[in-house]
């Protein structure tokens, strides 16, 4: 007579070879450490991950704080002045440099047509009269031929702040087009 074995039952060991292959390579430890391939290799999805963020915020606004240096530099240029006046416990001037200024694509074309310059006046000042500022942040775009191209008051998001230097910039661009009169 034959004898034949019942066949055993059929076991999935997918699973038990995917973790002796996991195991083997990202669990190995020699005297209770983690290996070193495992090390290596979080750094460096750390560092990928920390240039990549740093890429993304690597585009911020030089402000200057000086009014005359900036004065002078925008005329020698030959480029318009954006001043942001602020005031110290302002939430809007504190938001519209958290949300609005801080937008890279934004703070990149403003660093190539501006010369910027953040001031925060004193209140009561000449400086507050002679700018007509009435609230805080007030933005003035300001012609290299002294001229104010925009006046922006109040907290702008992105979107609204770049039609308003858009604004302006044709505006600048009209009157630099325009012919001269003798008179």
């Amino acid at each position: 007579m034959l004898v034949t074995k019942e066949p055993k039952a059929m076991v999935d060991n997918t699973q038990n070879r995917r973790d002796g292959y996991f195991n083997q390579y990202w669990h190995q430890r020699k005297n209770g450490r983690p290996s070193m391939r495992r090390g290596l290799i979080i750094a460096g999805v750390c560092l990928f991950v920390g240039l990549a963020i740093s890429a993304v915020r690597a585009e911020e606004i030089k402000w200057q704080t000086d009014l005359n240096q900036a004065w002078r530099q925008a005329r020698a240029e030959g480029r318009p002045l954006l001043m942001f006046v602020v005031r110290d416990g302002c939430t809007y001037c504190e938001q519209m440099k958290a949300k609005t200024y801080a937008n890279s694509q934004l703070a990149s074309e403003i660093n190539e047509t501006y010369v910027t310059l953040m001031v925060k006046p004193k209140q009561g000042t000449r400086f507050a009269r002679d700018f007509k500022i009435q609230g805080y942040p007030t933005t003035l775009v300001i012609s290299p031929q002294s001229k104010v191209l925009d006046r922006i008051k109040g907290y702008l998001p992105p979107q609204k702040l770049r039609q308003h230097l858009n604004a302006a910039e044709n505006r600048l661009n009209a009157t630099a087009n325009r012919p001269r009169t003798k008179r």
